[in-house]
């Protein structure tokens, strides 16, 4: 790759993809957990001050279709207001990382475990904990 490892990992988050645009339902965002609402809303921040947008580009507008054709969204995708979490749980992967702070990279360490990412937040290497179980069970083995 280069060696700007910003550049490489935001190139590889898209995958083999030909996506031009990173478009995110505003109420999935919101069932994130609040520190990631908090580095989001930073970014988003950052973006507004950063870019001017040209008005040949015209407004964005989002759309999906459903089996070839365009289809309206959910009303739980919509309503970012009034969600309901059992919707965004249905949705939700099952067993996926859950980055966490450095205490989780030590305890995981003294087990021997080593993994190749980085956590966000400590920069320590991660994902300490696999799974929202996992989180639980190593939180309240180390009395936090």
């Amino acid at each position: 790759m280069s060696n700007r490892p910003g550049y490489d990992a935001l190139w590889l988050a898209f995958g083999l993809s030909h996506a031009s645009w990173l478009t995110m339902p505003r109420a999935f965002m919101h069932a994130m957990p609040d520190d990631w609402q908090q580095r989001m809303a930073v970014l988003l921040a950052e973006w507004e001050a950063t870019w001017e947008w040209p008005e040949e580009l015209g407004v964005p507008y989002v759309s999906q279709q459903v089996n070839g054709r365009f289809a309206a969204f959910p009303e739980y995708v919509l309503n970012y207001r009034h969600p309901n979490a059992a919707d965004f749980e249905a949705c939700r992967k099952k067993d996926v990382p859950v980055w966490v702070d450095e205490l989780c990279q030590r305890v995981m360490r003294k087990r021997g475990k080593v993994y190749p990412r980085t956590c966000y937040r400590c920069g320590l290497t991660g994902p300490c904990v696999t799974s929202n179980a996992q989180l639980a069970t190593v939180t309240k083995e180390h009395g936090e």
